[in-house]
């Protein structure tokens, strides 16, 4: 429904048309900026993540992980979707006086192109948020498919045929949309809306408007209701097993604590003990004038021994040091700790996937469940004339106001990047 159509309606009540401007005008100059900040951060999402140097230092090799493949792919789809947006229905906006930013509304194929990238980019981006849900849900829920679901070929395998698939099932538009002749009530309402000079706009081609509904409520039901529904279910199972996890871990960690502890003061005891047996016997040999030569020998004896046994300790330990110095060993030991090292650097990176996908989910869920509701409260009813005259202004200005929203969640990769 355009907006020349709610402008009809709306007409009879002045007091509804002057606050429809007004949600119009929020719309227009909110998405307009949107817009751009998205279209900005993506490309320059895009830049980063491919260019051989950026500021974290890593190589391009290691850039190109399943996370990062797919944080690329979405920056691309979403990026996609916000130019064709905003070709679609910011330009003409910006004058709707001037034939020359009509750009939908002078080309039959330009318009059918647009709508096509739009809608394929839509339902892309939305399944690329899936499929990383679903890599991140085997990966911690099935820890020995990890090399599977995160390896690059499998990854890139995934989102080409994703990409092929999207495109391909959106090749209808095609046929249903065009550049179709205005009615007569969207011609002139009251001077408010000047159209074009040859009365022309890219929309639903009149002989197919009986069966758009059906389109329209399949589209948004594969392309955005599913994915909301699967992302949510995905990450609800992750945040239960990480949830899991994290309980054990303090637990073990309580019991290496107290163990630790129970160490440490079994050798404050023994050391407390040797300190009080080497006072005893020096108090012995002191104030005992009653021992005989041999009996003092033999306490010194005892005496050397508790000194040496500790420093004979320390002579092993010093020992291994220098017997673990060897070059040999050296080597043995760096590549253990190289591998420990790169063991720790993927736990951290597999962590960092795992924050950025859920950042990246409840995005995606707050920003698109509103629009979707607010969509499905206007469209349904008022496609079977369910809605009465004053509903019609009231529901659709909270399907503008929710429309930010929807064009919000394409325009935050720039700020998951900086996370990662």
């Amino acid at each position: 429904m355009n907006t020349s159509e709610i402008f009809f309606l709306l007409s009879k009540n002045p007091k509804e048309e002057s606050l429809f401007e007004i949600f119009e005008s929020i719309n227009f100059y909110t998405c307009f900026v949107l817009v751009i900040i998205g279209l900005v951060g993506n490309i320059a999402a895009i830049y980063l993540l491919i260019s051989h140097s950026i500021s974290c230092k890593r190589s391009l090799r290691s850039i190109k992980s399943s996370s990062y493949l797919y944080i690329l792919s979405l920056a691309i789809s979403d990026s996609i979707f916000l130019l064709s947006h905003f070709i679609e229905d910011i330009i003409p906006e910006i004058n709707r006086n001037s034939n020359l930013f009509q750009l939908v509304n002078r080309s039959n194929f330009f318009c059918k192109l647009i709508i096509y990238l739009r809608n394929s980019a839509r339902i892309c981006s939305s399944y690329l948020v899936v499929l990383f849900a679903y890599e991140r849900f085997v990966v911690i829920n099935f820890p020995l498919k990890r090399l599977q679901y995160q390896s690059k070929k499998f990854t890139k395998k995934i989102i080409t045929i994703l990409f092929i698939t999207g495109f391909l099932s959106n090749g209808y538009t095609f046929f249903i949309n065009g550049l179709r002749k205005k009615e007569q009530h969207e011609k002139s309402l009251e001077g408010k809306i000047s159209l074009n000079g040859d009365n022309l706009e890219c929309d639903v081609i009149d002989k197919f408007k009986s069966i758009y509904d059906y389109f329209i409520l399949t589209y948004t039901f594969i392309g955005i209701i599913i994915p909301i529904i699967l992302v949510s279910f995905f990450n609800l199972f992750i945040a239960k097993v990480l949830f899991e996890r994290k309980n054990i871990l303090l637990r073990n960690l309580s019991k290496q604590t107290n163990s630790s502890y129970l160490n440490t003061s079994k050798n404050e005891y023994d050391y407390e003990s040797l300190a009080l047996n080497l006072k005893e016997s020096k108090f012995t040999l002191t104030f005992n004038k009653s021992l005989s030569e041999f009996e003092k020998n033999q306490i010194k004896r005892q005496q050397q021994s508790l000194v040496e046994s500790p420093c004979k300790k320390l002579l092993q330990m010093r020992y291994s040091n220098n017997y673990n110095s060897s070059p040999k060993l050296r080597s043995i030991n760096l590549s253990h700790q190289n591998s420990k090292d790169i063991m720790s650097q993927k736990f951290r990176d597999s962590g960092r996937a795992t924050i950025i996908l859920i950042m990246l989910s409840i995005f995606f869920v707050g920003l698109n469940f509103p629009y979707i509701v607010s969509w499905c409260l206007f469209y349904i009813p008022y496609q079977r004339g369910l809605l009465e005259q004053e509903n019609i202004y009231f529901r659709y200005s909270f399907v503008l106001l929710s429309e930010i929203l929807h064009i919000a969640n394409f325009s935050i990769n720039i700020f998951l990047y900086c996370i990662a």
